[in-house]
């Protein structure tokens, strides 16, 4: 079956993604579950699971290549997946963004079933939800994120070990205070009470509990400090 989106290949798009917002460049690349548009020196790979539409470019719109043409991830086997991306990308500097907000700079360190296991410089190791990640993009250049080298990468180890689903890694944090969704929501800050297999409860620095949805918590991360193990 063709995909309707192999004609737009090598041409200026346009791309809405859950957000909203919005990505134009170069559609450089088309995979089963991703599409990777290039603009200027960023390629954005972005799952079709959050392009909500996609629509031709300005034609005669010539910054997007910058004269930049090979691919981040040439050294994927075809077809590319975004799977496979994460797979290539994993200790490499990234930009990954899962709020459809903000973006995290860091490095994927462990790829699990249905989440990967994140460093960043700024909030420690972030455990994320595959489903929830909106796009990555390779970091090009020379210097790294926040004036870092590039070797050796900074990596802290996480204290948890990892399981295999997001969910059970949240459970291991049942006891310890834990940041979900990168801060954006106070109501999502506390000391995780408990947490099953679809609600997890929270106690809040005022020390009111709320019962959030997990099927609605894409990422957390525990502040560094004298938690449990």
């Amino acid at each position: 079956m063709n995909d309707p989106l192999l004609p737009l290949m090598g041409r200026p798009v346009e791309v809405e993604v859950t957000g909203p917002f919005y990505i134009a460049g170069l559609m450089a690349d088309l995979g089963p579950d991703v599409t990777v548009v290039q603009s200027g020196e960023q390629f954005y790979y972005i799952p079709l699971l959050h392009i909500h539409a996609v629509q031709p470019g300005n034609s005669g719109e010539d910054s997007f290549m910058d004269g930049k043409t090979e691919l981040p991830h040439e050294a994927v086997a075809d077809p590319i997946s975004f799977r496979k991306m994460l797979m290539h990308a994993k200790g490499q500097f990234i930009e990954m963004n899962v709020t459809g907000r903000d973006s995290i700079h860091g490095c994927v360190t462990a790829i699990m079933n249905d989440y990967v296991e994140f460093y960043s410089p700024v909030f420690g190791t972030v455990y994320v939800l595959i489903e929830h990640i909106k796009f990555i993009v390779p970091h090009t250049g020379s210097s790294a994120p926040y004036g870092l080298k590039t070797v050796p990468y900074p990596v802290h180890p996480s204290r948890l070990d990892l399981s295999r689903t997001f969910r059970q890694q949240l459970q291991k944090s049942v006891g310890d205070v834990v940041v979900m969704d990168l801060c954006h929501n106070p109501d999502k800050i506390g000391m995780l009470r408990s947490a099953d297999d679809q609600w997890a409860e929270l106690i809040r620095s005022d020390g009111t509990a709320i019962k959030l949805n997990i099927r609605h918590v894409k990422s957390f991360a525990r502040p560094p400090g004298p938690q449990g193990a």
